[in-house]
């Protein structure tokens, strides 16, 4: 069911009464003038004058329109254009906000959300979780679940549960492992063809009479849309990989670059690091780019917001910004460090490769603040990032916003649509969902979440995403209990 603006109708309607004019020999008589030629001449004099300041005030009312109209389509003209952070005042939305689709998925056996996912053809949501309670917040077994909707109408399209394929899966293949077993579901993604689901997972076992949680492997179920099972590839976890990635073609897990002792993963060594491309027979690779443009270049293939679909891919994917000023003995560095870290799965456009665990992290600079000394980023523990540039207006905008405290947790969730043009920021303190302009930085709208604040459902991933044809920009905040979804369309 689509869903469809409201049209709005004008009831109103303007009587126009005729008053009409004196005759006019009660006109002669009251005023007392027999020369007919004087008062032909008064009465059209009178006319021209009424219709002359006619004219004026309709010439006057056209230039106001044009001078209104020409201000809500460039506000600098008008003089109102000024930045944001210069000034609190909202400008004219250059974006058409229309009705929103609120779904719970608790109404359908959810306690927890781990993951959702939206397909490439933005016609179904997918959500992966728990049905009683997160099992990152109690380590111990939690029945996993996975609801498709469609993310038009809301309504439930399938569920499945895939806990008890992970588990034959497992006693077969390591039937040597003994213990109770805790899943974890990392990521829910659509392929690029919207025919499959892959779930990626890790598995930790539980061991008695000394509780003690042991990481032992990873893995990926491959399911059809509907939900139906197709098979589960699980690879014993290896120390230092900087990703996992499988070829599910031949069901075999592709070798990984390995970590030497000290070093960082492989997504944080390129100081010129922005785009990730699908190499020969699978591989992940890191496109260098040039860093002193404030916009990366991008192939027409690549996708800003999403992953999948795209022979490359931005690493400006959803993720959360900081700023960190404090380290873990109390010492503090100003103006502190902007961090920035994404975590994603991504397919490979032919849907036969599938990368997991695809860990981005760097660190921005804002040019007209102070730099930190070396010695101060080796005490915040950010000595090893790269240092990548800010991308556009709104990023720095939403940078300068942050302040460190309270507790060094002051962060926001941002998402670019896929052109690149709008960013759409959540602070989960505040709850504030905003939007701006990338080029002006703007802040072009701010949107109302439910007045509901808690639904009932927790989780531990709070996520902000834009479907792949950046119409619609959906969110699922662990606090709220709900995902919901924005119409946004640019205007017209």
């Amino acid at each position: 069911m689509d869903i469809d603006g409201e049209q709005m109708q004008d009831d109103s309607v303007v009587e126009i009464t005729d008053l009409g004019l004196p005759d006019e020999d009660a006109l002669q008589k009251s005023i007392g003038l027999p020369n007919r030629w004087f008062l032909s001449w008064q009465r059209s004099l009178n006319r021209k004058r009424v219709r002359l300041t006619m004219a004026l005030c309709l010439l006057v009312l056209v230039l106001m329109v044009v001078f209104l109209s020409l201000s809500a389509v460039n506000p600098l003209i008008t003089g109102l254009g000024r930045n944001i952070s210069a000034s609190n005042e909202k400008q004219p939305l250059p974006i058409d906000i229309r009705p929103s689709v609120s779904i719970l998925p608790q109404n359908d056996g959810f306690a927890c959300v781990a993951d959702a996912a939206w397909s490439n053809d933005m016609k179904y949501l997918a959500f992966v979780g728990y049905q009683r309670s997160c099992t990152l917040l109690n380590n111990q077994y939690e029945p996993g679940l996975v609801v498709i909707y469609n993310a038009f109408s809301g309504r439930l399209i399938g569920h499945f549960k895939p806990d008890s394929t992970i588990l034959s899966a497992l006693k077969t293949r390591f039937a040597q492992v003994h213990g109770v077993p805790v899943i974890y579901y990392n990521h829910i993604s659509w392929s690029s063809s919207q025919q499959r689901l892959a779930l990626t997972f890790s598995v930790f076992y539980l061991f008695q009479p000394a509780p003690a949680l042991i990481s032992n492997f990873y893995g990926v179920l491959l399911t059809e849309r509907g939900g139906t099972p197709q098979k589960v590839l699980l690879q014993a976890q290896k120390n230092n990989v900087a990703n996992v990635e499988w070829d599910l073609a031949r069901d075999v897990e592709l070798d990984t670059p390995v970590i030497s002792p000290g070093a960082s993963p492989i997504a944080r060594t390129s100081p010129s690091l922005l785009v990730y491309t699908w190499g020969e027979n699978g591989s992940l690779l890191l496109a260098v780019q040039q860093t002193t443009h404030t916009t990366p270049s991008r192939t027409s293939n690549d996708s800003v917001g999403n992953p999948d679909g795209g022979k490359s891919f931005s690493i400006w994917q959803p993720g959360w910004v900081g700023l960190t000023t404090q380290t873990g003995r109390g010492k503090v560095h100003l103006p502190g460090a902007y961090s920035w870290n994404s975590y994603f799965t991504a397919w490979s456009p032919d849907g036969r490769y599938l990368v997991d665990n695809v860990s981005v992290m760097g660190r921005f600079e804002v040019t007209d603040q102070p730099q930190l000394t070396s010695q101060a980023l080796v005490d915040l523990h950010m000595e090893n990032l790269s240092l990548l540039p800010v991308r556009d207006i709104a990023l720095l905008h939403v940078l300068k916003t942050l302040t460190g405290a309270p507790a060094n947790l002051s962060r926001q969730l941002i998402a670019w649509r896929p052109d690149g043009r709008t960013m759409a920021a959540y602070d989960n303190g505040t709850m504030d969902l905003d939007l701006f302009d990338c080029s002006t930085g703007y802040q072009v709208a701010s949107l109302l979440l439910p007045t509901n604040a808690s639904m009932g459902l927790v989780g531990f991933n709070t996520q902000l995403q834009w479907s792949p044809d950046g119409t619609r920009l959906f969110l699922l905040d662990q606090q709220i209990g709900s995902l919901v979804i924005w119409n946004i369309e640019p205007a017209r």
